[in-house]
């Protein structure tokens, strides 16, 4: 069951800091170093006083012996409502997204930007989204999968990362057009350090090859990238910039979609969405 957790919500909020876990991770644990002083969106909650700070959960096993899991896409229109029930994305928005998580947040961005629905408003609002070991391009995990599909039984949501795969091309694809456009901004970190023997996303996967936006290495393996130890952390420190660098700046660039059905939709800082 996916769920929205409030982790700050000021009265007088202006943006919304929403967090997006991957495989295998939860709500708390996923952004968590060690003890409940260290769960990460606390420490934004506090050094951004205007910020409303949420986290997501959400099933996503990679085993089918663990629990379940939705396919990327279905996930994504399932989190778009649930986001929606909380009024998320009718002010400015930034995701931070781990893994697979990141694959979400591009599908939710990109459902919303170009179904002319109503969830149109969330594309508008999105101002930056923060990529931490995200396999753009695939993840070695689903090769981990295949050699021991004996043991360990793959889901839909595991399906979606096979490297190189038609689905998260044309994902990729459509979402580096989607920013030239939108002009939101990205902020992509990798992994240096492999997990249990290997690499799961390696740099090559995890840039998701947009202009002017160079991955930043972190050391650390791909559970430990999405758990900064202190506010010095490189992680944190620059989360924290980007965020503010977002609220203060420009929104994106106005997009605007016609359709003989649906009327106009200008997407951007004309705010005007319909008429339906």
């Amino acid at each position: 069951m996916a769920e929205v957790f409030e982790i700050n919500h000021p009265a007088e909020g202006k943006l919304d800091v929403v967090f997006l876990h991957g495989l295998d991770g939860d709500a708390r644990g996923s952004w968590t170093a060690g003890g409940p002083d260290m769960f990460w969106p606390r420490w934004l909650a506090d050094d951004l006083e205007t910020a409303a700070v949420w986290s997501v959960g959400y099933d996503a096993r990679s085993s089918g012996w663990r629990g379940r899991s939705m396919s990327v896409a279905d996930r994504s229109v399932n989190l778009l409502a649930l986001l929606q029930n909380h009024d998320i994305g009718t002010r400015p928005l930034i995701l931070v997204a781990h893994s697979m998580g990141g694959l979400i947040a591009k599908e939710m961005l990109l459902l919303a930007a170009e179904g002319r629905t109503e969830h149109a408003p969330f594309a508008a609002a999105a101002r930056g989204v923060v990529f931490l070991s995200t396999p753009h391009n695939g993840s070695g995990l689903t090769r981990a999968v295949d050699a021991l599909s004996h043991l360990y039984r793959g889901t839909p949501a595991v399906a979606d990362l096979r490297r190189n795969g038609a689905y998260l091309r044309h994902l990729n694809d459509r979402y580096r057009d989607w920013v030239d456009d939108s002009g939101v901004a990205n902020l992509v970190f990798f992994e240096s350090r492999p997990t249990l023997g290997r690499r799961v996303v390696d740099e090559a996967s995890a840039n998701p090859g947009i202009a002017r936006v160079r991955p930043i290495g972190v050391d650390a393996d791909h559970i430990d990238i999405c758990k900064p130890v202190s506010r010095r952390a490189l992680v944190y420190g620059q989360v924290l910039r980007f965020i503010r660098r977002c609220a203060d700046g420009p929104g994106p660039a106005p997009v605007r979609v016609d359709g003989a059905n649906y009327g106009s939709i200008v997407i951007g800082d004309g705010n005007t969405v319909g008429p339906w």
